[in-house]
């Protein structure tokens, strides 16, 4: 190797360590594209491409040539970029698909793996591409695999620059499917997310007590927890760490386990909860109970959405609600699947919310 040659090397070595402290450096992107230009990789083309369609001021008639550009390298080199995590991915060599993958300023910035096995977490883990990953979802875990494979992404250094992780498919009922992952570890691997502002975790076995407890959240927005088992939220509820919260959906594993009208109380009153604005608490057995404690707690003053879907709520509990002057201020309120009448439903219509409802036998 020359001397220019290993000076460069050392150069990139140095932009890209630097990159990795201060992952919102646009200076160093550019000056790390620059040098890669110099080093004839084409990276750096594509890297200056990336970030010239970035750039708000990028003269709209020079826009589809970097539009190009950007579709002909990753068409030539994806593959090569991606290295084993190419084996892994639904998409075909030279192609990619926006809804499984995606680059930003060059590096791989947001990865969706329809199933996550033991060869495909090792192979993310040491992909260099996933250095500077944003978004990580994975629907679905190889059952019954030793080591866990979410197991082996302790490890991977994009985990401290993180900034949204979902684990698991949104289900639509409680009913359960051959798909829902197991997230025993889930706990562990979030504790080494620093950055994370947002969790969607829809898995089995999560141990939702020590995920609530967990002191690094400082920097959340959104939490989804689905399935969740006999894991009382007073956690979340007492955690100084969540104060940024605004997004709350918590999902209970069947009507009947673990969520009750106590516990939706500790939510609404927690004094470190303040910034919650979306509150939606599914399929639990909190009932008129949980309508009473929600209208007590004052929290209808500031919530912009409320969700108490499948809560076995009934026509008093529709009383209640409606009888609180905040109610009106919601922007929407989803109270479907309970056991409201036509009677209930209207009542509550009649406060001019935004309503999601259904009457019980009605068809």
């Amino acid at each position: 190797m020359s001397l220019s040659a290993a000076a460069s090397a050392g150069m990139v070595a140095a932009l890209e360590a630097a990159l990795f402290e201060q992952p919102d450096d646009l200076a160093c992107y550019c000056a790390l594209a620059d040098v890669l230009i110099d080093c004839g990789d084409s990276r750096g083309k594509f890297m200056q491409a990336q970030i010239a369609l970035e750039n708000p001021t990028t003269p709209p008639a020079q826009r589809p040539g970097y539009r190009e550009r950007v579709r002909k390298l990753l068409k030539k080199h994806l593959r090569e970029w991606l290295g084993e995590l190419a084996d892994h991915q639904p998409c075909r060599t030279g192609s990619v698909n926006p809804g499984y993958l995606d680059f930003r300023r060059g590096w791989l910035d947001r990865l969706m793996l329809p199933r996550l096995t033991a060869d495909a977490a090792r192979a993310l883990a040491s992909a260099p591409a996933a250095r500077l990953l944003r978004h990580l979802e994975i629907h679905e875990v190889e059952e019954a695999a030793r080591p866990d494979p979410l197991s082996l992404l302790l490890d991977a250094p994009f985990l401290g620059r993180l900034r949204a992780f979902v684990l698991g498919l949104a289900p639509p009922d409680v009913n359960g499917s051959d798909t829902v992952p197991d997230g025993g570890c889930v706990h562990t691997l979030v504790d080494r997310m620093p950055k994370l502002e947002e969790l969607r975790l829809h898995a089995l076995g999560v141990d939702a007590a020590a995920l609530f407890r967990l002191p690094g959240l400082t920097n959340l927005g959104v939490l989804h927890a689905g399935y969740l088992g006999d894991h009382p939220p007073e956690a979340l509820a007492g955690n100084p760490s969540l104060g940024q919260l605004t997004h709350l959906l918590l999902h209970a594993e069947a009507p009947g386990v673990g969520l009750r009208a106590r516990h939706l109380e500790a939510v609404v009153r927690s004094p470190h909860l303040t910034n919650l604005r979306h509150l939606h608490w599914l399929h639990t057995d909190s009932g008129d109970e949980g309508c009473a404690a929600v209208v007590r707690s004052g929290i209808l003053g500031r919530l912009r959405s409320l969700a108490l879907a499948h809560n076995g709520i009934t026509d008093a509990g529709a009383r209640l609600l409606a009888a609180c002057p905040d109610l009106p201020r919601l922007e929407s309120l989803d109270v479907s699947g309970n056991l409201l009448s036509a009677e209930g439903v209207a009542v509550l219509r009649a406060t001019g919310v935004r309503l999601y409802a259904d009457a019980e036998g009605a068809t």
